[in-house]
């Protein structure tokens, strides 16, 4: 469920972690026998688009968002590969009628 709440954008505090951060797997203090732990993480979201559902993507077309936990822990925004504010972010999640905004 994290994964989903993140790659849709929500905020830290509507995941499980008090940050970005407490999302990376890591291993556990004592565990020597894992020689480097993730230090990013990211998931992608891949849409497959209707004919006209979205403007300039064809029928079976994909639009793909990813969002990556920087090894500072901040977040990283992209949609179709191209770097993405998190707002603009948003507004792409909208043209597919994902509505993340609590009003």
């Amino acid at each position: 469920m994290d994964a989903i709440c993140f790659v849709l954008g929500l905020s830290a505090k509507s995941l499980r972690g008090d940050n970005l951060k407490d999302l990376i797997w890591g291993p556990s203090s004592g565990d020597h026998s894992a020689a480097k732990a993730a230090k990013t993480a990211s998931v992608a979201l891949v849409y497959t688009c209707d004919d006209g559902e979205v403007e300039g993507v064809e029928a079976g077309g994909e639009l793909v968002f990813k969002r990556r936990i920087t090894s500072g822990g901040s977040s990283v925004f992209e949609v179709d590969g191209a770097g993405a504010s998190a707002e603009e972010y948003r507004k792409a999640l909208e043209r597919i009628n994902v509505f993340t905004e609590v009003h």
